[in-house]
């Protein structure tokens, strides 16, 4: 039972990171691992261990999530929020975006308007 809870801590702490570093674009396995207090080679293999995702995916995956938040929560403009969740390519943004949501920026931005109007 302890493993569990030390791997949900690790698990943890590396979302805490990705979190408190989102607007870093240069946000990789390196930096995390330092800021971690381990190897890079010891990070991934955890991680391999514990989930069925890359960190890169996590690190996504992640961005992802708090643009979806920013959308729905602010008005920025999506070069903006590309920006504040450590993007540089609008292209890779905007690939990720729908990747993961399954739809536009434009057409979730939309899907979150109608809904906000229903209320």
């Amino acid at each position: 039972v302890k493993k569990r809870g030390d791997q949900m801590i690790f698990l943890r702490k590396i979302v805490e990171i990705i979190d408190a570093n989102m607007a870093d674009p240069n946000l990789t396995a390196p930096v995390i691992a330092k800021k971690m207090g381990t190897s890079t080679r010891v990070l991934y293999r955890k991680i391999e261990n514990l989930t069925d995702k890359s960190l890169r995916t996590i690190i996504i995956e992640s961005r992802m999530r708090h643009a979806a938040k920013m959308i729905a929560s602010t008005n920025l403009n999506i070069d903006e929020i590309m920006l504040r969740t450590g993007h540089q390519n609008p292209g890779t943004f905007y690939r990720n975006f729908k990747n993961y949501h399954g739809m536009t920026t434009k057409e979730y931005r939309e899907k979150i308007s109608t809904r906000k109007q229903e209320i």
